[in-house]
C-alpha cells in the first residue's frame, strides 16, 4: 500500500501507526530549547541542531531565547536547523505531526532587505523566496512580500508553483510569535497564537511521503546585519483519529 492514499483519516492512522511502538491514543513529543545564559541547546528526542550566525543568549517574556545574526554581507544566512535536510531527524507529513515554533524578530530590527523562513523544508530554503524544496512554512521576504504580514507557504514538489497565503499575522520586531504547522488528511493548517491563519489543501502523494527538516532562518538581502531569535521547537505526532484537538 502506498504511503498516502485516499482513505479516511481513521483508516489512514490504523494502516500506518500499527508498526510504531507508540500505543494508540499516545503522543510522541520531541523538543529543542535554548540553554539559559549559554549559546547552546538542550534536546529531548531530537539530535542537536546546527546553529549558524553570530549567536547570543537572550531572555524574553517566554524565557531564554537564542539569537542568530547574519554578517553585513548580502546573502549571508543565520539559522537553527536540524541538518542534514531530510536526514535521520526528518519529519514525515504522513505522521500527521504538529510542529510548534516560538520565534521573535529582535528589537530595533530593520524590516527591509531581509528574508525569514520558519517551518519545515525538504532542502535549504535560505537562498530564495521560492527555493527548490518541498515546503510547509511561514515566510516573510521583502523582495516579494509587499506588505508587513507573514505568508503561509506550501509547495508540493521541488518544481511546483507554491501556494502562498498572506495571513493576518503582522511582521513586527520585539513581538513573540507562537507558530504551529499542523498536518491533517490532505491538509496543512498554519496557526499563530492558537488562531488559524491559513489552510492549504494538498493531496500530492510524494509530498506526504517526503522527509522534512524544521528550521528557523534569516537571510540578509543587502550589506547589513539582520537577525532572528527562537525560544522553543516542539514536534508532536502519534495516533490520530479524525483530528487533533484545537491548539
Amino acid at each position: 500500500m502506498p504511503l498516502h492514499t485516499a482513505v479516511p483519516p481513521t483508516s489512514f492512522a490504523d494502516a500506518y501507526f500499527t508498526n510504531y511502538t507508540l500505543c494508540k491514543g499516545s503522543v510522541r513529543r520531541m523538543q529543542l530549547v535554548p540553554d539559559a545564559g549559554a549559546v547552546s541547546v538542550s534536546a529531548a528526542g531530537l539530535p542537536a541542531p546546527t546553529l549558524t550566525g553570530t549567536l547570543e543568549s537572550t531572555v524574553a517574556g517566554c524565557g531564554p531565547y537564542l539569537s542568530h545574526r547574519t554578517t553585513n554581507v548580502s546573502g549571508n544566512v543565520a539559522s537553527m536547523v536540524l541538518s542534514p535536510w531530510g536526514g535521520a531527524a526528518a519529519i514525515k507529513p504522513y505522521w500527521y505531526p504538529r510542529c510548534r515554533f516560538t520565534v521573535e524578530i529582535p528589537q530595533l530590527e530593520s524590516l527591509s532587505n531581509v528574508r525569514y523562513w520558519v517551518g519545515l523544508f525538504s532542502a535549504d530554503p535560505s537562498g530564495s523566496s521560492n527555493p527548490s524544496a518541498r515546503i510547509a512554512a511561514f515566510r516573510f521576504d521583502t523582495g516579494v512580500d509587499g506588505t508587513l504580514y507573514w505568508r503561509a507557504v506550501s509547495k508540493a514538489t521541488t518544481g511546483a508553483t507554491p501556494e502562498v497565503t498572506e495571513t493576518a499575522v503582522p511582521v513586527a520586531a520585539f513581538v513573540t510569535r507562537k507558530f504551529m504547522i499542523e498536518f491533517a488528511y490532505n491538509t496543512i493548517r498554519f496557526w499563530d497564537e492558537g488562531t488559524l491563519a491559513a489552510t492549504h489543501a494538498l493531496s500530492t502523494s510524494s509530498f506526504w511521503s517526503a522527509s522534512f527538516s524544521p528550521g528557523v532562518l534569516v537571510t540578509t538581502l543587502a550589506n547589513e546585519i539582520h537577525g532572528i531569535k527562537w525560544g522553543w521547537l516542539c514536534l508532536e505526532h502519534g495516533y490520530v483519529n479524525d483530528s487533533w484537538p484545537e491548539p
